[in-house]
Order: structure tokens, then C-alpha cells, then sequence
């Protein structure tokens, strides 16, 4: 089932200073108003809005229609040990149900989110507008990552980072999909 866990770091913290090496308390949030249906798809991002607070979850794909297909992002706002929906949920239209979206980051103000078509066949960093779901692609990664491929590296990617410096991390398990 989709769940969204916390960890205090000032716990982690205090346990790393003081050697012990015991597990960190993990909390389950409970989800109200968050509607997630079965099967193997899930949440693969999460992300907190430096300007509100409200933690964005992805869903990465979920079907509408016959033959159609969104990525969902769920704004919820925190309420003791839930999250609460804020607003309707955000889809954003996928071509088709090969698409998927992985992996979400702020980067100077803007909310990027990593668009992959299943199997290695396109790789895409897009803006996500959080008024309306539009994306926008900013970069195009499917030639770099097929090329990977090639050289026997794996190119599932499903996760993004931005650092201070502006460089793009991304990061792969072990499956070649191209």
C-alpha cells in the first residue's frame, strides 16, 4: 500500500554522535483524502514546498480513461500524525500509458519532475505548473541515457537532485531498459 513516513533528523543525529546504531523510529502518516488504487503502482516522489510547507507526493501513473493515462501529485498539508489533501489532485496527462513520472525537485522556485517512457525509449526533465499540471520539458536526456545502455551501465532512472550549483544528479537502479 502507498505510505509516507517520517524520520526527526535530530534524532538521527543524536543516535549517530552517540554511536548507537540502533534502528531510527519511523512514523506512518496516516493519508486523508488521498485515493490510490492497487496494483504495482505508487508513490515515487515526494517533495516539501519551501513556499507553504505542504508535502507533494507523485503518484507515477494511474489510469483514466481506456488507453489513457496521468501522473497524480497530491499536495497535503500536516495535521498531527496525518496528511491531509489540500485541493484537488493534480494530473498531469501523459501521452500514453508507457509514460510515467519519477522523482520530484525544486529548483529555483520551479517544481522539476523526471518523465520516462517505459521501456528506455525516452527520458525527459520537465516543469511541472502547479496551477494547472502543465509540463514543460527543459531537458532531454534520452540520447545520453540510451548511450549508457550501451556502454552496460543501467538507465532505469527514477530519481532527480539539483544541487547549489546547479548540477543535475540523477540516479538508477540496476536495470538496462533500453
Amino acid at each position: 500500500h502507498a505510505a509516507v513516513y517520517e524520520a526527526r533528523l535530530a534524532i538521527v543525529e543524536r543516535a549517530l554522535a552517540s554511536g548507537d546504531r540502533r534502528s531510527v523510529p519511523l512514523r506512518a502518516l496516516k493519508l486523508r483524502g488521498v485515493v490510490v488504487r492497487g496494483g504495482k503502482l505508487g508513490f515515487e516522489g515526494i517533495e516539501i514546498d519551501p513556499a507553504s510547507g505542504d508535502v507533494l507526493v507523485l503518484l507515477e501513473r494511474s489510469h483514466t480513461a481506456p488507453g489513457g493515462c496521468v501522473s497524480t501529485v497530491f499536495r497535503l498539508r500536516r495535521r498531527d500524525d496525518e496528511l491531509v489533501l489540500r485541493g484537488a489532485p493534480l494530473a498531469i496527462e501523459l501521452a500514453d500509458c508507457a509514460w510515467r513520472l519519477t522523482g520530484l525537485e525544486w529548483y529555483r522556485g520551479r517544481l522539476l519532475a523526471l518523465r520516462t517512457q517505459f521501456p528506455g525509449e525516452r527520458y525527459e526533465v520537465i516543469t511541472i505548473d502547479l496551477a494547472t499540471g502543465a509540463a514543460t520539458v527543459v531537458l532531454e536526456l534520452t540520447e545520453l541515457l540510451r548511450s549508457l545502455a550501451v556502454a552496460g551501465w543501467g538507465n532505469n532512472v527514477e530519481g532527480i537532485a539539483v544541487a547549489e550549483d546547479g548540477a543535475l544528479w540523477l540516479v538508477s537502479d540496476n536495470a538496462v531498459t533500453g
